[in-house]
C-alpha cells in the first residue's frame, strides 16, 4: 500500500476504498481495484535456457548462473535420457497380450444380442415407434 493510500479505512472494517469519514471516493477505488504490477524486464535464466537448447557452453553457464543450477538440470537431462532408453520387458509385454481377449466385442453386437434372447422388449419397442407415429399424424392434421 502507497503512502497516500493510508488515509483509507482498513482497521475499522469500512472496506476498500471508503474515507474515515464514510464516504465513498470512486477515484481511489478505481485506482486502488485498477492497479497492475508491472513485470520486470529482466533476463532471468537465459544463460540457462541457453544452455538446456544446446547453445552455450556448460562452462559459460555455470559462470552465469551458478553451478547449483547448472549441476540440478544436468543431473535432470542424465536421468530423463535414462528414462528414454528404458523399454518394457519382454515378460510384462507377453502377460499384457495374453489378458487382452482375441476378439473385441462389439457393442452393437451386444445390443442385438440382448434384444434377440427379449422378445418382449421388441414389442415394447415397436409400440412405441407405433404411438410415436399416431401421434405424429394426429399433430399433423
Amino acid at each position: 500500500m502507497r503512502r497516500d493510500d493510508a488515509s483509507v479505512a482498513g482497521d475499522e472494517g469500512e472496506g476498500v476504498g471508503r474515507l474515515r469519514g464514510g464516504k465513498k471516493n470512486d477515484e481511489r477505488e478505481s485506482r486502488l481495484m485498477d492497479r497492475e504490477v508491472p513485470l520486470v524486464a529482466g533476463v532471468g535464466h537465459a544463460a540457462l535456457h541457453d544452455w538446456l537448447d544446446g547453445e552455450l557452453d556448460q562452462s559459460r553457464a555455470r559462470d552465469a548462473e551458478g553451478a547449483s543450477q547448472v549441476d540440478l538440470w544436468a543431473r535432470i537431462n542424465a536421468e530423463s535420457e535414462m528414462l528414454r532408453r528404458r523399454t518394457t520387458p519382454m515378460y510384462v509385454h507377453k502377460a499384457i497380450m495374453s489378458a487382452l481377449p482375441d476378439e473385441t466385442p462389439s457393442p452393437v453386437a451386444q445390443w442385438t444380442t440382448a434384444l434377440r434372447e427379449n422378445p418382449g422388449t421388441i414389442a415394447v419397442i415397436a409400440g412405441v415407434i407405433l404411438a410415436v407415429g399416431a401421434l405424429a399424424l394426429v399433430m399433423m392434421r
